[in-house]
């Protein structure tokens, strides 16, 4: 978890607030910004995966078909 996403949601738990409503609020938007940012991260990674498996793809190809796909 990002040192900043932690810290906000530590933030939120540890602060007083008058309404239940309020914190209650503040931490579903918190936990739907880490879940974002998981999903990210993870989209991040298939990318990642998938541009490795193109490229050793294009290395495979024969040197003359190699222009074509680049």
């Amino acid at each position: 978890m990002d040192e900043s996403v932690s810290g906000l949601l530590e933030a939120v738990r540890a602060e007083n607030i008058s309404k239940g409503t309020a914190q209650t609020s503040l931490k579903r938007l918190v936990e739907a910004i880490v879940e974002e940012q998981a999903a990210l991260r993870k989209n991040c990674e298939n990318l990642s995966q998938e541009n490795q498996e193109l490229r050793t793809s294009i290395q495979q190809l024969p040197k003359s078909d190699t222009a074509l796909y680049i």
